[in-house]
């Protein structure tokens, strides 16, 4: 199970697009934003670090 936390202001939910309304229960989860990695037009491939941004998630979807 996730741990949660109670929100402060309305968020949505990125997993079900539910709505979680101040005062709810709501985890947090970490995406991959991006590609890590990208052949440019020499042929050479350029890899960098994945970027990772914080996603809300209600708490149906963080016990799932």
């Amino acid at each position: 199970t996730m741990k949660t936390r109670r929100t402060m202001k309305d968020r949505t939910c990125k997993q079900c697009e539910s709505p979680i309304a101040k005062g709810e229960q709501y985890g947090q989860r970490s995406v991959r934003v991006g590609d890590s990695g990208m052949v440019a037009y020499d042929g050479t491939v350029k890899i960098w670090e994945p970027f990772y941004a914080k996603v809300s998630i209600c708490a149906t979807c963080a016990e799932g």
